[in-house]
């Protein structure tokens, strides 16, 4: 058995094993997602003489942090074949994709987990709870009075709608995927993979914002991102438009931004997205304070033996910086999945707003 970075060429290798595993994918999706996505991610497979038994992979997405673009790594499609399970295929895999980022100096990496148990031994940890409610249509008769219009985004919209949602993120969250004009094609094409479609919402020539529909086994509404100043009147044509295309259904509403208000009344919170330091400088270095931080501590990683040692972390308002020290008597220890615990207020990982499927 070996563990190795698949070439582009041998990337497509993976998709009978993607398939027997991930059986809820719909055939379109898969389809997608090997034709959209391993051009560009990084694959990470186990062998056994020239059978795959096993894969992790890398997406790549760039993110925003407190306004500062940084590269992001996404870990999506763990797999293992059932014969070959319990053998520390997975295991193996993450040792390499630890180190392969460690390497190209990544602050974090994270995924969606299928379980928390899973990933929790690795020192992965929730960080990012996503925001749900459930609309029932069929009980709004009256027509909105609002100006605002709802069309499905064309390629001509993208710079504009990347512009507007970005401009909303960024005045509400630390970090968050950036709306490039290419996010948003892809995205498209995920969504039709979906069953679905990205509805951007209008006041004239102005563009306020944006949510996606999906018609699977249940009807979604995802990421409804609207301008504050037309938050209301963009919420009610948007429950005219569900009354219109989906009469008498029950409506989940995922990663919904809302005020605080609604969060207390109406909103659950489901654990989302996990996340574990991979590079420990680099995660440092995007953390922000406003008042001066000065912490002396013992960090310890039994994945990632370069992040082990005794150090001084400062963090100011311009970011934060580390250095080790000598080992002495009277410093706490702290595992590296607890730190980002420590640097709640700091670390923008806090306040996060991460959605992505694959």
């Amino acid at each position: 058995m070996k563990t190795e970075r698949l070439s582009k060429e041998d990337r497509q290798k993976t998709r009978s094993l993607y398939e027997e595993v991930f059986t809820e994918d719909s055939a379109e999706f898969v389809q997608y997602y090997y034709q959209n996505k391993t051009p560009f991610n990084e694959i990470f497979a186990a062998r056994e003489d020239s059978q795959i038994c096993g894969m992790a992979h890398l997406n790549p997405y760039l993110l925003v942090s407190d306004k500062k673009e940084i590269q992001g790594a996404y870990l999506v499609a763990v797999a293992t074949k059932k014969e070959f399970r319990h053998r520390g295929i997975m295991t193996a895999l993450l040792k390499e994709i630890f180190d392969f980022l460690y390497e190209k100096r990544y602050p974090f990496l994270y995924l969606m987990p299928a379980s928390e148990a899973i990933y929790t031994p690795f020192d992965f940890r929730f960080f990012y709870t996503q925001r749900q409610k459930t609309w029932q249509t069929g009980c709004v008769k009256q027509k909105s009075k609002s100006m605002l219009s709802l069309r499905e985004v064309q390629e001509k919209d993208l710079i504009i709608l990347s512009r507007i949602l970005n401009e909303i993120l960024s005045q509400k969250y630390r970090l968050f995927a950036s709306r490039t004009p290419d996010y948003l094609r892809d995205l498209n094409r995920e969504l039709r993979a979906m069953n679905g479609k990205m509805i951007g919402i209008w006041h004239g020539e102005e563009c306020v914002g944006s949510f996606q529909l999906i018609q699977e086994s249940e009807t979604m509404i995802l990421e409804p991102l609207f301008k504050e100043e037309y938050r209301a009147l963009a919420s009610e044509k948007t429950q005219e438009f569900l009354e219109r295309e989906c009469p008498n259904e029950t409506i989940k509403i995922a990663a919904n931004d809302e005020t605080k208000k609604e969060k207390e009344e109406e909103s659950t919170g489901k654990p989302w997205m996990m996340a574990r330091i991979i590079h420990l400088e680099s995660w440092v270095s995007n953390l922000k304070s406003e008042k001066r931080k000065v912490v002396q501590i013992h960090i310890k990683d039994r994945w990632i033996a370069k992040n082990e040692g005794w150090y001084e972390i400062i963090v100011e308002k311009e970011g934060g910086t580390i250095r080790k020290i000598e080992q002495r008597h009277g410093i706490a220890s702290i595992s590296i999945a607890d730190l980002p615990q420590l640097f709640k207020t700091e670390d923008p990982m806090a306040d996060a707003f991460l959605n992505e499927w694959v």
